[in-house]
């Protein structure tokens, strides 16, 4: 959903864009009909534009990788993991300009005939991209449901308003908890690599990055506006 008066403006485009490349999935509507579209459907709609992507959701993040892994287990394929699996630089041919392996933090280098890289906010600890990308932490509060709580939303669409960049997600299976995040500039993470020749925004390599029970006061206050707006039946829960 979008503000009718600015925001929508950001919808339009993308819908257009989505088109040129042949997708006409997407539906722009008054925000007021995604009520009657869907019968769990908490947000207050008033004045604001909607867009419904049939194509759209989320996906169990954690339970689709230890799927794969699961899988690739079976195969025979091998993980390294722990410091002796954790690139710390790539190892380049300069003459061939190509990647033929990876510093660990610990043991030998690695070798390969073909390298991957799927490190996303990580990268740029590898190679330099700043000039490019640059990557930033983003808010994300939970708010625990009862099983009658998370039941009454269960259908709901993943709902985002991308005039505040607030967006919540259906209970997760099992824990019943609502998770509702914000979407904005970020917070950046200063790392120095490369024997401190550079700094970078990047989580850590070792370790958890979420600092649990902590949220900046700017960032509580977006998550319990957005709650207000989507979810406003839970916006004073902690």
């Amino acid at each position: 959903m979008a503000d009718k008066n600015a925001g929508s403006t950001y919808v339009m485009k993308s819908k257009a864009t989505s088109e040129k490349l042949g997708d006409y999935s997407g539906e722009i509507t008054d925000a007021r009909r995604l009520k009657s579209r869907f019968q769990n459907f908490p947000a207050a709609t008033e004045g604001l534009t909607g867009y419904f992507n049939p194509r759209g959701g989320w996906a169990d993040a954690q339970s689709a990788v230890r799927f794969l892994a699961q899988e690739c287990s079976q195969r025979g394929i091998t993980f390294i993991t722990e410091p002796r699996g954790r690139a710390t630089s790539l190892r380049i041919r300069a003459r061939e300009k190509r990647v033929v392996g990876v510093n660990a933090a610990e043991g030998e280098l690695i070798f390969a005939t073909q390298i991957i890289l799927a490190t996303g906010a990580w990268s740029g600890q590898l190679f330099p991209i700043s000039h490019a990308s640059s990557a930033s932490g983003q808010s994300v509060g939970f708010v625990q449901l009862t099983p009658k709580e998370a039941e009454s939303l269960r259908d709901m669409p993943v709902i985002m308003n991308f005039s505040t960049g607030v967006l919540v997600f259906s209970p997760y299976p099992g824990n019943n908890l609502l998770k509702v995040a914000h979407h904005g500039f970020g917070v950046a993470n200063q790392v120095a690599v490369d024997n401190g020749s550079r700094l970078v925004s990047s989580p850590k390599l070792a370790g958890n990055n979420a600092k649990a029970g902590y949220l900046p006061e700017d960032a509580d206050r977006h998550l319990r506006d957005g709650l207000k707006q989507l979810v406003p039946q839970f916006r004073d829960r902690p």
